[in-house]
């Protein structure tokens, strides 16, 4: 069968089925056909590789990574989705092939999860490599047979000829064509035996496969015979290194995705060690492979099979221990070289680096202690919360806490308060980390009157609380130390400008500010305070009239969120456009932002966001006299509510006012009554002003219909003053709401 045929038979079974699972030992013959598959297959495809795991419950938060989704946006709810639920909700509506790439090392997980989220997302379709198979209901099995021979030889022939340059396969031929058939075609063992060729010749290769074969015959009866064949060339090319070159193999092991130069030398060698010599060595044995970042840098990487059998010998060793504690340490002083250098001009390389590295600070944090994991939790907050990764160290993170009593870590008091932080966040945290939660509060008070070392601290404990409300709190030495740092300048004037905005209703403040703000990150070269600061003067500018202004500041915050690779933050702004483009008319360019919006909202699986721009959908949709579709499209949302649904209290309140309006249209204002009563009961604490502005002018609108313009009119001045004009805020908002709740067209 040649290998058209072959990945004809695999997409056949595709259309046959929704999970297809390639078997056979080995790791790339199965991967290239993955690979070839996916690429011709007539849906969006997305390859996850499992290789780099040691706990099974990361694979949801992997497969979400090879998305390119976020764990959650930059202001996000106050607990988020465990990482399936986020993954089923961002694929339940997909047409997607997922191939699961290495799944043998974690097979009955691998199985869980193919099994759940085939079970959810019906558009989806799961192709699988892996030794053995899935065995779940409805798992078709394709065996990817060997290279066929004529294959082969071409494979061992390019590898030949990168280690000699002066072979030459017509001279032997024989020997190739013996070496390729006594490997049964594995294109790992064929490229293993070609690195040979670097000291033996070809027919020495194919003497010493004999005598190796025959000395690795007395493994498991059960064992399909190419299992033993790869273990016989892989325990041959192990027996034929020195032992320095063994020593660093078996301790790159402890790497999950890769690794740097830098990391080898800290982690895989003794002081007596060439690492650039010892690792050349090994990729020009292709035990080792290598290939350069986009940055230049070169990163090395172990083939799975290889990787697993130098676990084994580094287990043998006595040596495991120590190195998995140099390997700990290497990454923690990465994560806390990073730290401040994510906030300037470095800061798309160091999160680039970082990323890189995702694999090897999960594989760090399953080998750290209590004290240590707060340290490496402490050190990458400031990375998760830049790629809208924040919820994951949460398991981590109570993981150390269970172990630790509820108590401020000496030394480690911002990374303790930072792993209650992740750790309340996750599903059932706060009951579960109750006592450490009252310990973090109290020391939240003390931390942030001054700077931190890790400002991430600061950021993650707003959405829970609520931040100072302004410097008035912080004493005058507290202040100078954060006025004389530039970046918590910014974040000074990113938490004035938003308090200015929101709360004091000041829209000078408030551009002034987030101006300030912009100008202090801009010389930082930080993207994340720009980011913030701009999608706020979109918004002001507009308000005061500006709309080229807005439209530029629009730009420039969406260009920022592109470049972090912010895909929640580029729907956040998408929405923010759309809500101006409808209060200027241009409705086709709205809901094109809409869709995006939403879009994208469900592709990262922000389940409590979608309802954002499917409101809008429904404004546009009364605007343009589609009544029947505004209404389905408000009650669809409001059957969808659950807790935390997408934004709180004000959210729900918005499409009861929508269908306030809605009904007006209607002509059936007792209806519209209904909606605001329910919308704006009496004691409603609403503190963002703007808001209960736009609530203002809905209850003004209605009051006009019901033939009450004197009436109107002072709610139109309510509006007024919600918005900064000038008055009594608490008179404002206590008239709104007795308004309100008013009898009104008999009602």
């Amino acid at each position: 069968m040649g290998r058209g045929e072959e990945l004809a038979g695999v997409a056949a079974l595709l259309r046959e089925g929704r999970l297809v699972t390639l078997t056979g030992p080995g790791g790339t013959g199965k991967t290239r056909m993955a690979v070839e598959t996916a690429a011709r297959h007539p849906a969006d495809s997305c390859f996850a590789d499992l290789s780099g795991l040691a706990a099974g419950a990361d694979l949801p938060q992997v497969v979400l990574s090879a998305l390119g989704l976020r764990g959650s946006g930059l202001l996000g709810a106050h607990e988020g989705p465990a990482p399936l639920e986020r993954l089923t909700s961002a694929l339940a509506q997909r047409e997607l092939l997922l191939v699961l790439d290495n799944c043998e090392q974690l097979i009955a997980d691998a199985a869980r999860l193919a099994t759940d989220l085939l079970t959810a997302c019906p558009g989806l379709s799961v192709l699988a490599t892996s030794r053995e198979a899935l065995a779940i209901t409805g798992e078709r099995l394709f065996p990817v047979p060997a290279l066929p021979e004529p294959a082969a030889v071409a494979l061992f022939a390019e590898r030949a000829t990168a280690v000699r340059p002066d072979f030459e396969l017509r001279r032997d031929a024989e020997a190739v064509a013996e070496i390729c058939r006594r490997l049964d075609g594995l294109p790992l063992a064929i490229e293993l035996a070609a690195a040979r060729l670097r000291m033996l010749s070809p027919r020495q290769v194919a003497d010493r496969l004999d005598d190796r074969f025959r000395l690795l015959t007395g493994g498991s009866r059960t064992a399909q015979p190419r299992q033993q064949t790869l273990r016989a060339v892989v325990d041959w090319s192990w027996e034929l290194l020195p032992e320095a070159e063994r020593g660093v193999l078996r301790r790159a092991s402890v790497f999950s995705g890769g690794w740097t130069l830098d990391a080898a030398e800290a982690v895989c060698c003794t002081e007596a060690d060439d690492v650039v010599e010892l690792l050349g060595a090994l990729v020009d044995k292709s035990l080792v492979g290598m290939e350069p970042d986009r940055d230049g840098e070169v990163r090395y990487r172990l083939l799975q099979t290889v990787r697993a059998y130098a676990g084994e010998k580094l287990a043998e060793s006595g040596e495991e221990e120590r190195t998995r504690q140099a390997h700990l340490r290497w990454f923690t002083g990465l994560a806390a070289e990073a730290g401040p250098l994510l906030r300037g001009a470095d800061q798309l390389y160091w999160l680039r680096r970082l990323s890189a590295d995702h694999d090897n600070f999960h594989a760090a944090l399953g080998s750290a202690g209590p004290r240590e994991a707060l340290r490496l939790i402490g050190e990458l907050s400031g990375y998760w919360l830049l790629r809208g990764l924040r919820f994951e160290g949460g398991p981590y993170a109570r993981t150390a806490l269970r172990s630790l009593p509820p108590e401020p870590v000496p030394g480690l008091e911002e990374e303790y308060a930072i792993c209650v932080i992740l750790g309340v966040q996750t599903p059932g945290g706060r009951e579960a980390l109750a006592e450490h939660y009252a310990v973090a509060e109290a020391l939240m008070g003390r931390l942030r009157m001054s700077p931190c070392r890790l400002p991430a601290v600061l950021l993650l404990w707003a959405p829970i609380t609520g931040a100072p409300a302004d410097l008035d709190d912080i004493d005058l030495a507290s202040a100078e130390q954060w006025l004389a740092d530039p970046w918590y300048r910014g974040l000074m004037h990113i938490g004035n400008g938003f308090r200015a905005e929101y709360v004091l209703a000041d829209m000078a403040v408030a551009e002034r500010e987030f101006l300030a703000a912009t100008e202090e990150f801009g010389a930082l070269g930080d993207r994340w305070g720009r980011l913030m600061a701009a999608g706020e003067l979109a918004v002001l500018s507009y308000r005061r009239g500006d709309a080229a202004a807005s439209e530029r500041y629009s730009a420039s915050a969406l260009q920022l969120a592109h470049e972090l690779g912010a895909t929640e933050d580029i729907a956040d702004q998408l929405y923010a456009r759309a809500e101006r483009r409808i209060s200027s008319g241009e409705l086709d360019a709205a809901v094109a932002d809409c869709e995006e919006s939403e879009a994208l909202f469900r592709r990262v699986g922000a389940v409590d966001n979608v309802g954002r721009p499917r409101l809008l959908l429904a404004t546009v949709a009364r605007l343009r006299g589609d009544l029947r579709s505004a209404r389905e499209l408000c009650a669809g949302l409001l059957e969808a509510e659950a807790p935390g649904w997408f934004g709180g209290d004000w959210q729900r309140i918005s499409v009861l006012l929508e269908l306030s309006r809605i009904s007006m249209a209607e002509g059936d204002p007792v209806a519209a009554r209904g909606y605001l009563r329910e919308a704006l009961p009496v004691g409603v604490d609403i503190r963002n002003r703007p808001a209960l502005a736009a609530a203002a002018e809905v209850v003004a609108e209605l009051l006009r219909v019901e033939g009450q313009p004197e009436r109107a009119k002072e709610l139109s001045g309510v509006a007024g003053v919600l918005r900064g004009e000038g008055g009594s805020v608490e008179t404002a908002a206590q008239v709104l709401t007795e308004a309100a709740q008013e009898q009104g067209g008999g009602c």
